[in-house]
């Protein structure tokens, strides 16, 4: 995989150039994570541990234009863990101005499509319910 080639920003840039695109780090999405270490969404609308994978698989599916890159949230406990080493970049506009897809006019009606579709792919059902709620407020393992 090529790595991108990142020039200096400027306004005077397309809307079509890389250096333009939004950028969402799964970081943005997870709902155990506060608001001062980066979520960027209500808990509720958040997602439990959001994979790049997954969220580059959504856009796939939306046709937006993405690229992966191996870059670390500022804010990250643990910048060796590997899960945690990626940002999406993501087409938002059009070189007019206008937004790819009318749906998601702005970088947080995106985060909240992200926040609802992620539990709905097939990969967070595939492994079954490991967790099951008993007596009071414990948790345990199957």
């Amino acid at each position: 995989m090529d790595l991108p080639t990142s020039k200096p920003f400027s306004t005077a840039m397309s809307h079509s150039e890389k250096e333009r695109w939004i950028c969402i780090y799964p970081v943005y999405l997870n709902s155990r994570v506060t608001r001062a270490r980066g979520r960027r969404v209500s808990i509720e609308q958040g997602v439990d541990n959001p994979k790049h994978t997954e969220i580059c698989a959504i856009l796939q599916n939306l046709g937006m234009q993405h690229i992966a890159e191996n870059k670390v949230y500022c804010r990250e406990r643990d910048p060796a863990e590997t899960q945690n080493r990626w940002r999406i970049r993501v087409q938002l506009k059009n070189d007019d101005g206008s937004p790819c897809l009318p749906e998601f006019p702005t970088r947080q009606a995106l985060l909240l499509h992200l926040g609802k579709t992620i539990p709905l792919l097939k990969t967070r059902h595939s492994g079954g319910d490991q967790w099951q709620h008993t007596k009071g407020k414990k948790w345990k393992k199957r």
